[in-house]
């Protein structure tokens, strides 16, 4: 039998019998941790992003209950948060509650039955948050993953271009010790959409960096309005539809943004330095003038986040890590090093494209000799 994990709890309070109270109470039922201060709870959500609930004294030294849950919203939104307050607080609470920033609020000394009720329709609030999140993150992701799967059909390069943007926008997250999000990888999937607008002779020469008649360029820069028009009407992509749109990456010194507006910022930031990476590779161009390009852009991009862009750039495979395999001999988890192209000439497979099983069964209904051989790939990883 699977064991069941149980749902956090954490208790926060500067006395430290009050929250000893507390977990006496909730240990039964569920996983409690304990903090004395504002800070330490703040350290303690960090460490356990996961954590169903948080119960927080009102008044505390350095930083008061309705305070703490206001940052511990901002950090961590799906955690449910209740306050513990006393009667000559309770007009706090209150606007506390209508603020948005705490669930219940309880009156101490608090029964132990109130208690349990309001911690397990926390717990349970939570549950369904994150339920929700997870299926509308599924969905969204196995929907545009279908968009990408048509799109690697229909307009390879600008597939290639959009799966190769994604890749290295994980790889730049993780040089800066994080993940990419699920909207930030979206966002890099659907980079390639405004595409779709546009000619294929026109794609193929964005792709491979040659001159656009004055037709053309006009045509470039009306198709970022697709995007925004068919991103328009999905719903929950409002952040993915701003991280395409490129927002000002700048703002005043000592400004500051929540978190939302940085979450955009940065991700628009990641977005624009592996396209730009791609774009100067796709031209041939070393990884030194690569790295040189990027320098030249500085002022685009946070230094944290340029300096991760080099450092990716530095790690690009060389040529020796390439080997030729003749089509027969691809297998998943390849990843292209070069186009790949039909005898006619048309752009069959864009480059850094990864080898799955689809397409395999897509290659082999080829008629033999119609596809170029050998094929230029990098080992799996």
């Amino acid at each position: 039998m699977v064991a069941v994990s149980r749902p956090r709890v954490i208790c926060v309070d500067d006395e430290p019998h009050v929250v000893g109270g507390l977990a006496l109470h909730l240990r039964r039922r569920y996983e409690v941790e304990l903090a004395t201060s504002a800070q330490a709870g703040l350290e303690l959500l960090d460490r356990e992003p996961s954590a169903a609930v948080v119960i927080s004294d009102m008044r505390m030294p350095g930083m008061n209950g309705s305070e703490f849950l206001a940052r511990a919203r901002a950090a961590h939104p799906e955690t449910t948060r209740v306050l513990l307050t006393g009667y000559a607080e309770i007009d706090a609470a209150t606007r506390a509650i209508n603020e948005g920033r705490v669930f219940r609020f309880l009156v101490k000394p608090c029964p132990p039955p109130e208690l349990l009720r309001t911690v397990e329709a926390a717990a349970e609030l939570h549950r369904v948050t994150v339920s929700e999140r997870e299926l509308l993150e599924s969905t969204v992701q196995g929907s545009v993953q279908m968009l990408s799967d048509i799109m690697a059909v229909t307009n390879p390069a600008a597939f290639g271009r959009a799966n190769r943007v994604k890749q290295l926008v994980t790889e730049v997250s993780l040089r800066l010790g994080d993940r990419p999000g699920w909207q930030l990888e979206v966002a890099a999937l659907l980079s390639q959409l405004s595409s779709l607008a546009l000619p294929h002779e026109t794609v193929e020469k964005l792709y491979y960096g040659a001159p656009l008649s004055s037709a053309e360029r006009a045509m470039v820069e009306r198709a970022p309005e697709v995007t925004q028009q068919l991103l328009g009407h999905i719903p929950r992509l409002d952040v993915v539809r701003r991280m395409l749109a490129g927002p000002a990456l700048h703002r005043p010194v000592g400004a500051e943004i929540d978190p939302e507006e940085q979450k955009i910022r940065h991700g628009a930031q990641l977005l624009k330095g592996a396209t730009q990476l791609d774009v100067l590779e796709a031209q041939g161009m070393s990884s030194t003038g690569i790295a040189a390009a990027l320098k030249a852009a500085a002022q685009d991009y946070d230094p944290q986040v340029l300096e991760a862009l080099l450092e990716v750039c530095a790690a690009r495979p060389g040529p020796d890590s390439i080997r030729e395999v003749p089509l027969s001999g691809l297998e998943p988890g390849m990843v292209l090093a070069a186009d790949v192209k039909t005898t006619t000439g048309a752009l069959f497979a864009a480059r850094g494209y990864e080898v799955t099983a689809s397409f395999l069964e897509r290659a082999g209904n080829f008629r033999a000799g119609s596809i170029k051989e050998p094929l230029k790939v990098f080992a799996p990883k």
